[in-house]
């Protein structure tokens, strides 16, 4: 008889097989169970090896010995004529076969049923810490003794409806001590954040990284108001300054102006070597019945939806009826005119038209105020055949007339995005973010802020922040499936798009493509035939995902020449990895960037080179 067939009669390769299939399966079953008991990797690797070492004897054990009725025996010591190898081989098909039958079970259910929950486990555990490191960067080294944050009132009318003026009082507080020179205050996003929080004081100060905390409620019963206010020196939970004013409603403007310079007093004695200015009010009405409009079209601007943004319009113009020189009023009521086609079906030019006559004539009740210079900025970004310089003077100026105005800056970080100035954008950011630690917005907008400027870690953390905040929309959720296809986790990516949402079906699609290629023509098809206001990425960034460069940059110049696609898209790192093709430089060309750059400062990836200019991803290292 040949070696093999020794081998195949002694029943070696029976038992090999079983061996590997069930090492295979113990290190399966290890690999699952051990970290529930705090094991390292370490282990299953010490296992491996043990199971490996132990390979080969076992194939010589098989070899030498044999199973009998009487016991093992060594296999020499054995009658041929009366050796049982063949049932026991059949015994061992039976082994093998139930091992494997197990194995492909547990397979399947770790395949479908435990991988997705570890990775789900896994994916929270990152966005745990990445909500903590989040929040950690928005503290400073230490807390400015001269900060204040405002909490919103709590509203002690017996009508709820009373809310608004509440909230409104809170807010005219806070702009009075930001109007004082001298004063760090935390933005009204991220102080009402805690609204209706049971939060300590302490807690509140180091989550917003000031020192002091105002808080206190208001009770309105017909004409008469009640305002309660209490000032808190976080370090020592000790309070500074508390009173009750007790006045009509029609004092209401001359309450709120005595209780801002009460604190600014109060501050000025409890803090030494800060020069602190006076508070002040600014195009403000004294017309109260005005005010109150104000206060509730404002209350219902901030929850968005078309119906919102209406009925706030309809407010506004009604305080403007009552005042025609309530500058504040013109303000918001521009900024309703100038999203009422971002939320429905109406007519843009129509309504960017409103938008930009409306914050023309707050500028021309009051110059000083930043709000409709920023909202005029975004009419003429959206407005074609405006210069992309205008916009670019209008957010500069809002933001030079109140540096506070968190807004302004995310909205001018967000035009950047299609200017290739992402150090700039990053750095508005930045700054919008120390102000406002806590609002969703600015964190899903500064995890952009690092995805354009290639740092991965940081996007994903403040992607998972303004998550963990509540961040509505998609706007998070894609800038984590970049960060992770960009990163070649495309299990992440799938998670992330795996919500019930149209607009991540493509996605989904898109990133099976990129692991399986022969999925790409299927993608492609699909992307084709999609309707581009239901899905989360422009079309062509779609294609660069799957690897498809050439078709990308080919259908991006076309829609250059055509005067369609998104600016954004061609900024961010896949795309800037081209950048020293010539169709990368087309697409600027036929997008007029040139002329821009040459009035307000070249890209980060671009350098004029005489008439012509070039493009290149190492230009962002070099000073």
């Amino acid at each position: 008889m040949t070696f093999i067939g020794e081998l195949k009669r002694r029943n070696v390769f029976r038992v090999a097989i079983a061996y590997a299939a069930f090492a295979w399966l113990l290190i399966q079953v290890v690999e699952t169970v051990l970290p529930f008991f705090g094991l390292s990797d370490s282990n299953i690797r010490i296992i491996f090896i043990i199971l490996l070492i132990g390979f080969l004897p076992t194939l010589v054990f098989a070899w030498v010995f044999e199973l009998t009725p009487d016991g093992l025996k060594r296999e020499k010591e054995i009658d041929r004529s009366v050796s049982i190898t063949p049932k026991t081989g059949k015994k061992l098909d039976r082994v093998i076969t139930l091992i494997l039958g197990v194995s492909l079970t547990y397979f399947v259910v770790d395949k479908f049923v435990l991988e997705p929950a570890r990775d789900a486990v896994k994916l929270d555990a990152v966005r745990a810490e990445g909500v903590e490191q989040g929040r950690s960067e928005a503290l400073q080294t230490s807390v400015p003794d001269n900060s204040i944050a405002v909490l919103p009132f709590l509203n002690m009318s017996h009508d709820p409806e009373n809310e608004y003026f509440s909230d409104g009082v809170s807010e005219e507080l806070l702009n009075l001590l930001a109007q004082a020179g001298g004063l760090v205050v935390a933005s009204r996003t991220s102080s009402f954040y805690f609204k209706n929080k049971d939060v300590d004081i302490p807690q509140v100060a180091e989550r917003l990284n000031v020192r002091h905390v105002l808080e206190g409620s208001v009770r309105r019963a017909g004409n008469q108001v009640r305002v309660t206010a209490q000032l808190i020196d976080s370090r020592s939970d000790s309070h500074l300054w508390s009173q009750t004013f007790d006045r009509e409603l029609d004092d209401i403007f001359a309450v709120q102006d005595e209780i801002a310079q009460h604190i600014v007093d109060e501050l000025r004695n409890h803090i030494d070597g800060i020069a602190i200015g006076e508070p002040k009010s600014f195009s403000q009405t004294q017309n109260v019945e005005a005010y109150q409009l104000y206060l509730r079209g404002l209350s219902l601007l901030r929850l968005r939806g078309i119906d919102n943004i209406r009925n706030s319009a309809e407010l506004f113009a009604r305080a403007i009826d009552l005042d025609p020189t309530y500058a504040r009023a013109h303000a918001q009521l521009a900024v309703a005119y100038s999203l009422v086609p971002f939320y429905s079906d109406e007519p843009r030019e129509y309504w960017l038209r409103k938008g930009e006559e409306t914050a023309l004539r707050a500028i021309d009740l009051d110059p000083q105020l930043a709000i409709p210079h920023a909202t005029l900025a975004a009419v003429h970004q959206n407005m074609p055949g405006i210069p992309r310089e205008v916009p670019d003077a209008e957010f500069r100026k809002a933001i030079e007339l109140d540096p506070n105005y968190v807004t302004a800056r995310q909205w001018y970080a967000e035009f950047l995005m299609t200017t290739g100035k992402v150090r700039e954008l990053l750095s508005q950011l930045q700054q919008a973010h120390q102000k406002d630690p806590l609002a969703p917005v600015v964190n899903s907008a500064l995890a952009w802020g690092y995805l354009y400027n290639g740092d991965f870690e940081r996007a994903e953390r403040f992607a998972l922040t303004a998550l963990e905040l509540g961040m509505g929309g998609t706007w998070a959720e894609d800038t984590l499936g970049l960060v992770y296809i960009q990163t070649r986790q495309y299990r992440k990516a799938l998670h992330i798009f795996s919500k019930d949402h149209p607009d991540f079906a493509l996605n989904r699609m898109v990133v099976r493509a990129i692991i399986d290629p022969t999925l790409v023509p299927e993608a492609l098809e699909a992307i084709e035939n999609v309707d581009y206001f239901r899905i989360s990425y422009w079309p062509v960034e779609l294609i660069m995902m799957m690897g498809e460069t050439d078709l990308a940059l080919d259908a991006a110049v076309e829609q250059a020449r055509q005067g369609q696609g998104d600016l954004r898209v061609i900024w961010r790192p896949m795309w800037i990895a081209h950048a020293e093709d010539a169709r990368f430089r087309q697409i600027i060309k036929l997008k007029g960037l040139p002329e821009y750059w040459d009035a307000t400062g070249w890209a980060d990836f671009c350098r004029r080179e005489g008439d012509d200019f070039s493009c290149s991803a190492a230009y962002y290292s070099e000073p």
